[in-house]
């Protein structure tokens, strides 16, 4: 994994449910997001990749998750950002 180069939110995988075991899904509010803002930031200064990591609460390890795509309604209402990690795992965050 190439490490962030800017500071970028670190989350904790407790604070995401895990339906699957590689999909995990949290809402904006739980993890201190205003709403309407990307739960990630600029990942490194030379790209405009937005991300953050996660740390595992069994192992302590770290992905980087970078955002993927985004989720909208028919109105064009943004519902959420789908976040991967290079190994396959995903994060959803919802724009609640």
């Amino acid at each position: 994994m190439k490490k962030p180069d800017l500071p970028i939110p670190s989350y904790k995988a407790s604070q995401f449910s895990w339906e699957r075991s590689q999909d995990g899904a949290a809402e904006a509010s739980d993890l201190g997001c205003t709403a309407g803002v990307a739960a990630g930031r600029q990942v490194w200064s030379d790209a405009c990749d937005i991300g953050f990591t996660m740390t595992s609460d069994k192992t302590g390890t770290e992905k980087l998750f970078t955002l993927a795509s985004e989720r909208r309604n028919a109105d064009n209402e943004l519902e959420a950002w789908i976040f991967v990690s290079e190994d396959g795992f995903t994060a959803t965050i919802y724009n609640d």
